[in-house]
């Protein structure tokens, strides 16, 4: 949330209105369309999450090495993201 929040150029209460607004989408829609998917086939759900977490993965890595790229790859700037 503050990562996006601190990177938003068009203001972070609006940033965060919508944020919380799709949060609470996906909590209304994500156990219905789950719940659909499991009846049909089991194993549906766990993949797609799966699927979900891995594409989360790659969009954060892929973020992370254009911002470091942007800050023109300093140690420092790497340190600091990183929590080190």
């Amino acid at each position: 949330t503050s990562l996006i929040t601190k990177q938003t150029k068009v203001g972070q209460g609006l940033t965060n209105g919508l944020m919380s607004s799709l949060d609470s989408l996906a909590r209304i829609v994500g156990p219905l369309l789950a719940t659909a998917l499991f009846q049909l086939e089991h194993n549906i759900p766990f993949i797609l999450a799966g699927a979900a977490a891995l594409l989360a993965t790659t969009l954060v890595a892929g973020y992370r090495h254009a911002f470091h790229k942007a800050m023109d790859g300093s140690s420092a700037s790497y340190d600091s993201c990183s929590g080190s």
